[in-house]
């Protein structure tokens, strides 16, 4: 092989690797890749701890596949006539929504894809609208957006039965809206004026599901696009990034948010944020992004190029501090990692209890001094008490001790007595 073809290979691994390991930081790390089957488009991802379902579109079909973690196909079912196809968690199995012939079609799934029921509405849907699914008290809602945002003034309930009815927004009150849409809640004021918190932001891109945080873009006085974050809490908080022209999407890892930003050369960055609006990471990306899912014990992106991502992300474990024992418990975890719980009590002491919480105030099982790592951050407890002897015990000893005494007295006085009489 020559000089020139070595130093070429030389520097394509070198890119490669750093397209890779840009991301991997203290809060990521790259897991592996997956190219999709040809002319595949992916739609969305929805996974458990132990597996996950892609969900694809093929010219006018569906294929959803079932993946384990080292991406190795599991099982694939094909699905003609079906496009703009939507999974969500229902009960034990799953349900997939989606458009067939501009009308609602439902497949009611276990978890090896096997049809359980299905069933077609008469409701007629937009060639351009887009289907967006919550749950709720296991009730599957449904609203209708283009170009992430509402299409209409309905929302589609969809009953045990996959019989699907549509009710005005306005037929629901304000905390039910937002328990059903969340985040999403605070978006649809843009149709509808049943929305008491007018955000005059435009926001035209996708948003999370928890802690109604929003991601966008917004107009400056000179006609400059500026990404902006919006957190509402008790109150609306509002942060710009001039250094960006718009966010594109947002995944939230634990206490921070990951976010895809656009400057104004068009380029990609991965950006790692947290709760007070400050940048912890910047990482330019080689490829666009499309979607951010989280997964499992994973988080995967979606590029441009049809293939996915996956990095995992590290949680924290914090343990108090003990003068009464050595503890060698890990810093750091994936969720749904099992952790051992190392500990050496000092002499005369015992654990007591070992209590974890994380942090959604949700106490932690822990068996053999093990415990599964949850999806967030965990603190973890330990209390000890000094060790007691039983006095029963303390009473058999000292007995014991005293027949020897008097068995050794009587033996030494009886070998020395011999003595005296030779």
């Amino acid at each position: 092989m020559s000089k020139i073809k070595l130093i070429f290979i030389f520097i394509l691994f070198f890119i490669l690797s750093n397209n890779i390991n840009a991301l991997s930081n203290n809060i990521i790390k790259y897991s592996s890749t997956l190219e999709l089957p040809s002319n595949n488009q992916a739609n969305n991802i929805i996974g458990t701890n132990e597996y996950y379902f892609l969900i694809t579109q093929n010219n006018f079909d569906t294929i959803v596949y079932k993946y384990n973690y080292e991406n190795n196909l599991l099982t694939s079912k094909y699905f003609p006539e079906l496009i703009s196809s939507q999974i969500i968690k229902y009960q034990d199995n799953y349900l997939l929504i989606a458009k067939s012939h501009n009308n609602f079609k439902i497949y009611y799934l276990d978890n090896n894809l096997r049809i359980l029921s299905q069933s077609n509405s008469s409701l007629m849907i937009s060639p351009q609208a887009t289907l967006n699914l919550y749950n709720k008290d296991n009730i599957i809602y449904i609203m209708l957006t283009n170009n992430e945002l509402l299409y209409d003034n309905q929302i589609y309930e969809v009953n045990e039965n996959l019989d699907i009815t549509s009710n005005n927004l306005s037929s629901y009150n304000t905390e039910t809206l937002k328990e059903i849409l969340h985040s999403d809640y605070y978006l649809i004021h843009r149709n509808d004026m049943i929305i008491e918190n007018n955000l005059i932001h435009y926001y035209d891109t996708t948003y999370t599901s928890k802690d109604n945080i929003l991601i966008g873009t917004k107009q400056s006085s000179d006609n400059q696009n500026i990404a902006i974050l919006t957190i509402i809490n008790q109150e609306e908080k509002n942060i710009e990034y001039p250094q960006y022209t718009k966010f594109l999407n947002i995944e939230l890892i634990n206490d921070k948010l990951l976010v895809t930003a656009q400057n104004q050369q068009d380029k990609t960055y991965l950006v790692t944020i947290d709760y007070n609006g400050n940048i912890l990471s910047e990482e330019p990306l080689s490829f666009k992004i499309n979607k951010i899912y989280k997964v499992g014990n994973k988080f995967s992106l979606i590029t441009d190029y049809q293939s996915i991502i996956f990095y995992e992300y590290q949680l924290n474990i914090r343990v108090n501090s003990s003068q009464f024992s050595t503890i060698n418990i890990p810093k750091t975890a994936m969720p749904y990692e099992k952790v051992e719980l190392n500990i050496k009590t000092n002499s005369g002491y015992e654990v007591d209890n070992i209590t974890i919480i994380d942090e959604q105030g949700q106490v932690l099982s822990v068996s053999n001094n093990e415990f599964i790592m949850p999806e967030n951050d965990v603190n973890i407890d330990i209390t000890y008490k000094e060790t007691v002897t039983n006095p029963e015990t303390i009473d058999i000893i000292t007995i014991s001790i005293l027949i020897l005494l008097v068995i050794s007295i009587i033996l030494v006085y009886s070998r020395h007595k011999l003595k005296w009489l030779k």
